[in-house]
């Protein structure tokens, strides 16, 4: 009995002093928290703001030494608003329709989008074209952004990408039919916004069952008026000999003559590239890896540069214990990346960052990523050999597409998995 009571006493003063405690912190007694933070003074704002709530603070956290959540970055705040795109009725019954069907490439509402004067334009993964006027993205006030539906004449499964250069709107797509998915690039000239009417500038005789890359840009570093655009056809275990072959169209970046529509291989021995970005200095490439390994790029023409030889990833299946890649590309004859993200981010698109952005970011680029929620600043050397420096920025969200808008010193993300544009500047 004795043992009983005094057990009750031990609990009951536990958690009078508990509550007391919380109490003196809470209100700053004796300027408990004050002298704390004094003490402590790199102790983030928000843990400093929710240290005595008891709504959890652990996200708000640094998860690594001076690695931190927006909208911190090591050297200034950011701002970044959602705004919901609502898409037609059409486009949401479709899309249900197809993740019934399961796969992974139905999982999501992948988009894409443009400038073009005073306008956005975006086009959703299964083919449809929309615009809204660029004055949306920089309106507090809008939290949902109504899309104007653009007729047009295109047949496809999938959209891999979009690119708007002059007055000329380019779509890389899934094309064929289930018996036989092939590769293609269509063009249509913008005279309004009703209606596109595209044309195939190109299209792949060779079949595919998993056609993914069709990331496009034009080739400004050769001073030619090339289109280029990456193709894959690349499962995730199941690999080919297709990059490496002369005999496919697959596992390249393909040179596409905007004049006669003759096409080269540029480069080969690639994966998976989800990035390009090119201007008089350079042609920089983002490159899905295997398990481990995702990749940027300095490409050259005429390069190889390795898959499925040479990765810094392995299978996601087999034996962990034996390497099934090569671990030295330049060794053997492969063009070395300037990065290699172990492990993979999920990496997607880059793009280069207007210094008018920021003062602080002058000269850097801005990767972003899938799996891995988040974008990173870089710093590359004047040659693109190597990158001086990396800062991992927390988004939260799946980063399909990127771009830069000058009138409004703001990046903009597709959030795919929400439907959903991102806007980020400075706060």
């Amino acid at each position: 009995m004795k043992k009983n009571i005094r057990f009750i006493l031990i609990l009951v003063s536990l958690i009078i002093l508990f509550l007391g405690s919380k109490f003196f912190f809470t209100n700053d007694i004796f300027k408990i928290q004050t002298k704390i933070f004094e003490k402590y003074p790199n102790l983030q704002i928000e843990f400093r703001e929710n240290l005595f709530k008891e709504t959890s603070v652990i996200e708000n956290l640094k998860n690594d030494y001076n690695f931190k959540f927006l909208p911190d970055t090591q050297f200034i705040k950011l701002n970044l608003k959602s705004k919901k795109l609502v898409f037609p009725e059409e486009f949401i019954l479709n899309h249900s329709n197809k993740k019934k069907l399961g796969g992974y490439k139905h999982r999501f509402k992948s988009f894409f989008f443009d400038q073009f004067n005073e306008k956005i334009l975006l086009t959703d993964y299964l083919g449809g074209t929309y615009e809204f006027d660029l004055n949306f993205l920089s309106n507090s006030q809008a939290e949902e952004i109504n899309l104007n539906k653009i007729k047009n004449n295109l047949v496809t499964s999938k959209v891999l990408d979009t690119l708007v250069e002059g007055n000329y709107f380019f779509v890389s797509y899934i094309g064929g039919d289930k018996t036989c998915e092939t590769m293609n690039v269509a063009m249509s000239k913008i005279k309004n916004f009703t209606e596109f009417e595209f044309k195939n500038i190109f299209s792949a005789d060779e079949c595919g069952d998993y056609i993914q890359a069709g990331r496009m840009v034009l080739n400004k570093k050769d001073d030619e008026n090339n289109l280029l655009f990456s193709t894959t056809n690349q499962t995730p275990d199941k690999i080919t000999n297709r990059p490496q072959s002369d005999e496919s169209i697959f596992g390249k970046i393909i040179s596409l003559n905007l004049k006669d529509f003759t096409y080269s291989f540029y480069s080969k021995g690639h994966r998976n590239i989800q990035g390009l970005y090119s201007d008089k200095e350079v042609i920089l490439a983002t490159e899905h890896g295997p398990r481990g390994g995702d990749e940027i790029n300095n490409i050259s023409k005429g390069k190889n540069y390795g898959w499925p030889l040479a990765s810094y990833g392995e299978r996601y299946s087999g034996n962990k214990d034996k390497n099934v890649y090569l671990k030295n590309h330049k060794k053997h004859g492969f063009q070395e990346p300037i990065y290699a993200f172990v492990p993979s981010i999920g990496i997607s698109e880059i793009i280069r960052l207007s210094n008018n952005f920021s003062n602080k970011f002058e000269d850097n680029y801005i990767l972003t990523s899938l799996y891995g929620r988040n974008i990173f600043r870089i710093k590359f050397d004047e040659e693109y050999d190597k990158i001086i420096f990396i800062e991992k920025i927390y988004i939260g969200n799946r980063i399909r597409d990127i771009k830069f808008i000058e009138e409004i010193r703001s990046i903009i993300f597709a959030f795919e998995e929400e439907g959903e544009i991102g806007v980020l500047n400075v706060d």
